[in-house]
Formats: structure tokens, C-alpha cells, sequence
């Protein structure tokens, strides 16, 4: 009888708490599919997401990002649909994992196409990534000078950074074939420039050099070998004023150079720096708009910490070493000649996996992926 009282106690507490997860459409896809309640939809912006994108959804309240040194981190999860007879595009989930994900940078598999029902189509995956940045910002702000480092795994290079710079990605039609993107300094800290109503940004620039000649015809004219090549260019040569070139700059890695440029109708002063790295260069360049005086010497002298800072780079074990890894729970079923993909992605804190909470969330969701007409699993 106490066993009987107990239970139904549990039952009782059990059906008072509310629902973890709740059933969801996307409009017009034709499936369902549970959402853990702390998230909610959020508007697509079409400029910003992959034209296959039907649903979004991330938490609600900021209060539960997922924190990673500190500073919060979104996880949700995204409903795309894949109709047939795309030429260009993918053809379904796992194309758009492997090719056409514009995330996709270090992809890798840990469960690829397991079929989840024995006969209704539905697919499965897991697999690990990292976030897509031109540069991944390693730690905080440093006490001495308010530095801290940047890293670009793919070109192999750490270089140190203001603290107020935040990362862009290349635009390859306005920044000429050799960008592979820019730090933007935080508009709080913009110049004001003698002769300009508005204050005036600064940024760096990371430049690469080698390999063969672009093919378009519009950046065969900005493709150089190197770059003094790019520094001395004849169609940017009247504008610009090579102050020193070739200085040998910390440790002996490479060359620090000094040149104004005054293409955009004021003076901009440059500090970069470039070294050789197996056969290609690797240039920083630290753009300051100046007045009549020249940039502030503050300024000035933190460019020149920036530039001589740039080092090759390996990365190595942890965290502060490799960027931040994300965790992918997919899956995927077909409506007829079309393809519907459920991706729950999950920043992960410490090493290559979430929580076992989080992972709990994200399969569970992925899993309950199921056409709209069929009863619930």
C-alpha cells in the first residue's frame, strides 16, 4: 500500500511539472519535430542564412547561452528543406554538411547515416566542426596594454590585437584576391580626423600572397607575388609614399613597413609587417587615417606592437590552442522527391563534446523528427 501511495505521489509531481519538450511545425515543409522549451523561433534573415533554411530557433533568455570564457554562446537548431532538381546547390543534408554548409570549416563524422526506422527513410548524424571566423580570438583583454592574440589556423599565423577589434570576413569582390580578412576596431574608439564631419575607423588587414593568377579578369589587375609587389603596384603607386620597407622587425621574422596611401582623399597611414611562410607571404597591415599631424602616437605604437607580434602558428592541445569546437546532432527524412533536414548545433565548453545534459537535449529533439501526419514516437 505504501509502494501504491509513493508511486502515485511520483505521478502525481511528475505530471504538475511542465513539459521539457513541445511538438512544432515548420510552415509548409510537411514535418513535426520536438523543441527543448527553452528555445523559441527567431526571424530569418535571408542575407545572413542559406536560401535552404525554413526554421531557426535559440534560447529565449540570454541566461541560458552556453558560457565559454566567459562570454555567452547561442545553440539552437535549424530546419532546412531541399527540393529536387537544385543544379547548383545541394541535394540534400548531407551535400549541404560536406559542401555547401557556408559554416563548414573542420568537419568531422562521428556517426554518418545511421537509419533511425527500419523503413521510413529517416537518417542520422553526428559529428563535430568548428566556427567559421577569418580569425578566432584567443583569450580576454591582457592587463599590459589591453592586447590580446588572434589566430588563423588556416593560414598558420598568430598576431596580437586591440582589444576593441572584432573579426570580418573577406569580401573577395571589394578586397582584391589577396584579403583573408580584416579586425575592425569598435566604433568607440574611431578617430576624429581634421577636415571629416564623422570619425574615421581604422582596422587591419591580413594579407596572403602565392599560388597561381586568379582567372577573373578584375583580379588578375590586383594579383601580386608579393607583397612589396602590392605595396609598389603601378595603378596605386601615384597615391602612394613609401616611407621605409624592407626593416628587419622582432626577432628577425620577416620585414616592417611604413607607407602613407591617399587614394580615398585623405592621408592614411600604414604599418605592416610580412614574413615568409613555405611558399607563400603572409602580410599584416594596420590601416590609420590620419590629419595633418599624422595618426596619435598612442596609436601608432600600438599598431607597431600588432605588426611585430605576427608569428607562425600550430595549434596545439586545449581550448586557448584550438578555437572552440561545436557539436552537430542531425537528421534527416524524405517527403516524397524532397529532402528535410533537423540540425541541432551545440557550442561546446571543454574538449570536443557537450554536457551529457546537452547531448540528452539535442538527440532527443533530432531523433523525433518524423513526416507531420504520423503519430507521435
Amino acid at each position: 500500500m505504501r509502494r501504491l501511495a509513493t508511486l502515485l505521489s511520483v505521478t502525481a509531481i511528475a505530471a504538475a511539472l511542465p513539459a521539457q519538450y513541445a511538438w512544432d511545425e515548420a510552415d509548409g515543409v510537411g514535418v513535426r519535430y520536438q523543441i527543448y522549451k527553452k528555445l523559441a523561433p527567431i526571424k530569418i534573415d535571408p542575407k545572413r542564412f542559406p536560401e535552404q533554411l525554413r526554421m531557426a530557433y535559440t534560447p529565449k533568455n540570454e541566461s541560458d547561452f552556453i558560457r565559454i570564457k566567459g562570454y555567452p554562446i547561442a545553440w539552437g537548431v535549424y530546419v532546412y528543406e531541399f527540393p529536387p532538381g537544385a543544379k547548383d546547390g545541394p541535394k540534400g543534408l548531407k551535400d549541404f554538411l560536406e559542401h555547401h554548409d557556408p559554416t563548414r570549416q573542420n568537419r568531422e563524422f562521428l556517426v554518418d547515416g545511421k537509419q533511425l526506422g527500419k523503413d521510413d527513410g529517416r537518417l542520422y548524424y553526428e559529428f563535430t566542426d568548428r566556427f567559421v571566423n577569418a580569425f578566432e580570438v584567443l583569450d580576454r583583454p591582457r592587463p599590459n596594454g589591453g592586447m590580446r592574440y588572434a589566430v588563423s589556423e588556416k593560414l598558420g599565423i598568430r598576431f596580437a590585437v586591440d582589444k576593441s577589434m572584432g573579426s570580418i570576413e573577406p569580401n573577395a569582390k571589394h578586397d582584391g584576391p589577396h584579403s583573408r580578412g580584416k579586425m575592425l576596431a569598435a566604433s568607440s574608439e574611431w578617430l576624429r580626423v581634421p577636415g571629416r564631419t564623422r570619425k574615421q575607423s581604422w582596422d587591419l588587414e591580413v594579407l596572403e600572397f602565392g599560388g597561381p593568377a586568379p582567372k577573373q579578369k578584375a583580379d588578375k589587375r590586383r594579383f601580386h607575388r608579393g607583397f612589396a609587389s602590392y605595396v609598389a603596384a603601378p595603378f596605386t603607386k601615384s597615391f602612394r609614399t613609401v616611407q621605409s620597407k624592407g626593416e628587419v622587425f622582432a626577432r628577425g621574422k620577416g620585414e616592417l613597413w611604413r607607407y602613407e596611401d591617399k587614394r580615398t582623399g585623405m592621408v592614411e597611414h600604414h604599418i605592416a609587417a610580412s614574413f615568409e611562410l613555405g611558399d607563400r607571404e603572409i602580410a599584416l597591415d594596420v590601416r590609420l587615417p590620419a590629419g595633418p599631424d599624422g595618426p596619435p602616437r598612442k596609436l601608432i605604437k600600438q599598431a607597431e606592437k600588432m605588426v611585430a607580434s605576427l608569428t607562425p602558428w600550430k595549434p596545439g592541445k586545449g581550448f586557448d590552442e584550438r578555437g572552440m569546437f561545436t557539436y552537430y546532432v542531425a537528421s534527416s527524412c524524405k517527403l516524397g522527391d524532397r529532402e528535410v533536414g533537423f540540425v541541432v548545433y551545440v557550442p561546446v565548453a571543454k574538449g570536443r563534446k557537450p554536457t551529457r545534459q546537452q547531448l540528452s537535449w539535442a538527440r532527443k529533439m533530432a531523433r523525433s523528427l518524423a513526416p507531420a501526419e504520423q503519430k507521435d514516437r
